[in-house]
Parts: structure tokens; sequence; C-alpha cells
């Protein structure tokens, strides 16, 4: 593998990251408030998180009817 191929690859990384932190998540606070905040809180940014562990911390925060 070119190391100018993983330079590259390393490089847009970090620029995808800092538009989505840096733009594309504050035009979203903007826009849909505390539901984003509430989405944000639930979703991992990058890696997605295990099912069992997203649907345990849904359940906890709304335990549905009584």
């Amino acid at each position: 593998m070119s190391l100018w191929l993983v330079a590259y690859a390393a490089a847009m990384a970090v620029f995808f990251h800092l538009f989505v932190t840096g733009y594309e998540e504050r035009a979203l606070r903007r826009r849909f408030g505390r539901t984003y905040l509430e989405y944000r809180h639930t979703v991992s940014r990058w890696i997605p998180r295990p099912p069992g562990r997203l649907l345990a911390s849904t359940e906890a925060k709304d335990p549905g009817p009584a």
C-alpha cells in the first residue's frame, strides 16, 4: 500500500470529521433543537453501538405506558 494513499485517507478522515462536527452538527442543532440533542445522545457518531445497548438506553428513557 502506498504511503501517499494512507496519508490521503487520514487527511480526508480528519476533514470529514471537522466538517461534521464543525458545520453539520451545529446546523442540525439550530434547526431541530432539543430533538437533535436527544438523538445525538442515543446515536454514536462514527461507530455503531451494539443493538442491545441502544435498546436498553432507549427503554430507560421511555419506559412506556404504566
